[in-house]
């Protein structure tokens, strides 16, 4: 991440409104995908295809629901998030995923990569 460039009115503005739900996100997020089927038929078709191709970087992981589940399915994975508090919630619930606070314009990271 960036960490020089400071964040625009509504990039701080949206981190806020996020921030301010976060629990409730987390809590409405929290096993979701168990009763999602399709949406698990299809990360797993994508952990098929990048398993062993490198790190996975989830953009705008959230609390961390989808993070974990790669996880789980074998990718090496991590995951960032404009808000901090729904990054400090994917910590404590996954403090063996590394978590960044950032917006995705930031990334120090090339095309394709």
């Amino acid at each position: 991440m960036n960490a020089s460039t400071p964040p625009t009115d509504h990039l701080r503005a949206t981190a806020d409104a996020y921030d301010g739900l976060a629990d409730r996100y987390a809590d409405f997020a929290r096993g979701s995908l168990a009763s999602m089927h399709l949406d698990r038929a299809l990360i797993g078709a994508f952990a098929d295809l990048v398993r062993g191709a490198g790190p996975v970087l989830e953009l705008g992981s959230g609390s961390g629901e989808i993070t974990g589940h790669l996880r789980d399915l074998g990718l090496d994975v991590s995951g960032v998030d404009l808000s901090p508090a729904l990054v400090a919630i994917a910590r404590k619930e996954l403090p063996d995923v590394e978590f960044q606070v950032g917006p995705m314009g930031d990334l120090d990271t090339a095309d394709g990569a």
